[in-house]
């Protein structure tokens, strides 16, 4: 995701990171072949068409256009508020983690490292899903040996797998008395949760724009920037294909920008920061179930504190 300043217009007329201008092109020398096609035949048979039907057609059009715009932007939004619930899902498990995992005990911990481990590799799976990515690379280094054996061999429904690990691990836990019933199934809920928000982001990546559409708008696009030049070509004359490849531009860049928007789960300069979203989840996952004792730690320290100035001020005394 490209973020830039708003106000600074020269950068974002100029910048082409992120444009659809190269996207554009093979239409704009489409539409620039059809106005120097115009401006000949006006030159040498002083042709020119009706702009009546064309001004029909362009309504149509637009309709389209807007249509499809907000089409690609809502699902656009949509994808970076579900991420922001799976993010906002992981930081919860952890937290419930750090208070309803009971016992300081070296088992213990292993057990809140395990489910935070599970809890990480769920979320890296459910990202790499909905990229289309069959790789483990992503996430190999956070598995077990035999769970990399496994999910090499079964590469669909791989977040299915790993949330059944992590329910079978937080029931163990609860078999070990660390976890009560009632904190069982908040926990369970939220491992649900990470499955549901799942099938929303997957109904994004995996359902594009209905073919007739798409179908019917390239076609539009394409028979109205390839003959609307024979309408203005007298106003314009020999610079007609100029005036046609800008109207091109304009109004193929704007489908474009819905094929560029409208599954913002890629790797394109466009698409949503899913590698930072990564990152800031295992980071603040482990930063929450690292402070854990936190409370008793800053208060043991204020402790310490207190009775180191205590004894400075008797070495003060004393001397």
């Amino acid at each position: 995701m490209i973020r830039y300043n708003t106000k600074n217009w020269a950068i974002l007329v100029v910048q082409l990171r992120g444009s659809v201008l190269f996207s554009v092109l093979p239409q704009m020398l489409i539409a620039g072949i059809a106005g120097l096609i115009a401006a000949w035949t006006h030159s040498e048979y002083d042709y020119e068409a009706t702009s009546t039907v064309h001004l029909y057609i362009g309504v149509a059009l637009g309709f389209l256009l807007v249509f499809r715009a907000n089409l690609a932007y809502d699902r656009y939004w949509e994808g970076r508020r579900l991420l922001g619930e799976l993010t906002s899902n992981a930081r919860d498990l952890t937290v419930q983690l750090t208070t309803f995992v009971e016992g300081d005990d070296d088992e213990a911990r292993q057990e809140r490292f395990e489910i935070r481990r599970l809890l990480n590799v769920l979320f890296n799976a459910i990202i790499a899903d909905i990229r289309n990515d069959d790789a483990l690379k992503s996430y190999q280094e956070m598995l077990a040996p035999s769970e990399r054996e496994i999910l090499e061999v079964q590469k669909f429904n791989r977040p299915g797998i790993i949330a059944q690990w992590l329910s079978r691990q937080l029931t163990s836990s609860a078999r070990h008395a660390r976890i009560t019933e009632q904190r069982l199934h908040i926990m369970h809920e939220c491992v649900s949760k990470f499955l549901s928000l799942w099938s929303s982001l997957e109904a994004i990546a995996h359902t594009p724009l209905p073919y007739p559409y798409a179908q019917l708008l390239k076609s539009f696009l394409m028979i109205y920037i390839t003959t609307a030049p024979f309408t203005y070509v007298q106003s314009f004359e020999w610079l007609t294909p100029v005036v046609a490849a800008l109207m091109a531009y304009g109004l193929v860049g704007i489908d474009e920008v819905g094929v560029e928007i409208e599954n913002p789960f890629g790797s394109d300069a466009n698409d949503l920061p899913l590698e930072s979203i990564r990152e800031v989840v295992k980071t603040d996952t482990q930063q929450i179930l690292s402070l854990r004792n936190a409370p008793e730690q800053l208060a043991e320290a204020r402790e310490n504190e207190t009775v180191s100035k205590y004894n400075r001020a008797r070495v003060g005394l004393l001397r």
